[in-house]
């Protein structure tokens, strides 16, 4: 059965004020999953509900969503934190993989692979 599987592939941590906007880069942090969904507007609204606000039109790129929350230094949303996180976040179709084909095995007797 298909999936849809969220996931969290990097964290850029930059120093964030009220008066200064975004400032000097802090580190990266790899990711994380969100989740494993049954139906791909599940997966999207797992989006939502993770970071409380669907993305931005323009921070929708060809194969993954930039998303970014002010935080505190535990890492939780937090309007008052003094950090702004960027998220790289994809989300990826699982499928099972057949390993037969018909009356055929997934590798050939004659093949030297094998």
């Amino acid at each position: 059965m298909t999936s849809y599987q969220v996931k969290v592939t990097m964290k850029d941590v930059f120093d964030y004020s009220m008066e200064e906007g975004q400032g000097k880069h802090i580190h990266s942090i790899n990711g994380f999953e969100i989740g494993n969904y049954p139906t791909l507007m599940d997966a999207k609204k797992s989006i939502k509900s993770y970071f409380g606000y669907l993305p931005d039109p323009d921070g929708i790129y060809d194969n993954y969503i930039r998303m970014t929350r002010i935080e505190d230094e535990d890492g939780n949303a937090d309007v008052d934190g003094n950090y702004i996180v960027d998220y790289t976040v994809y989300i990826y179709k699982v499928e099972p993989v057949a390993w037969l084909i018909g009356p055929m095995m997934w590798y050939h007797k004659n093949d030297p692979r094998f």
